[in-house]
């Protein structure tokens, strides 16, 4: 290994580390996390875009049952990668029923 790799991988580390900053001014919705966490981007897309443990555990806090996860497919028309996740989650609301059917359509 030479001097060259080591600096190679620090300014990896280095980019890595970096925050990223967002444009907006404002969001719709309500904020659900605000953390900063030592992940890379490909760490923190297979934790949420695959059937990881780190997703069966946050589906599983958020009480979701039911969970069916397609396969990630190429759209013929727009050669994007999409799947679809479906599953049900708990509704706490007197006047709701007790769940609610979800469909997710991941581009």
């Amino acid at each position: 290994m030479s001097e060259n790799d080591d600096e190679d991988d620090d300014e990896e580390e280095e980019e890595e580390a970096e925050e990223a900053c967002c444009p907006c001014s404002t969001h719709r919705g309500r904020e659900l996390l605000n953390t900063v966490c030592p992940l890379s981007v490909d760490q923190l897309f297979l934790w949420l875009f695959t059937d990881s443990e780190f997703f069966r555990q946050l589906h599983h806090v958020r009480k979701s049952k039911n969970i069916i996860l397609s396969d990630w497919k190429i759209d013929r028309t727009t050669k994007a990668k999409l799947r679809q996740i479906s599953y049900s989650v708990a509704v706490n609301h007197a006047l709701a029923p007790k769940s609610c059917e979800v469909v997710e359509k991941q581009v």
